[in-house]
């Protein structure tokens, strides 16, 4: 008979299947490893490019439209 305590903390007697058990699950354990941080992140400039041309250019298709109906003249002013 197995005691209960060995579920939680491996005390007391073991049970023959549930031994058997571990030492087939064991098989399948998945190896431990550390995850390694890279040593040093490596920034491209075609990276930096692709970062920054994109709301370069969303921002120029705004502010240009909106710079050109600001400053151009109205059509009431003139000569009278």
């Amino acid at each position: 008979m197995m005691s209960e305590q060995y579920l939680w903390d491996r005390s007391g007697e073991p049970d023959t299947e549930l031994q058997r058990l571990e030492s087939v699950m064991a098989q399948l354990r998945m190896p431990e490893r550390r995850f390694q941080f890279p040593a040093e992140r490596v920034h491209s400039s075609s990276w930096a490019f692709a970062r920054w041309s994109f709301p370069a250019s969303a921002t120029a298709l705004v502010a240009i439209p909106v710079a050109m109906l600001l400053l151009a003249p109205s059509r009431d002013a003139g000569w009278k």
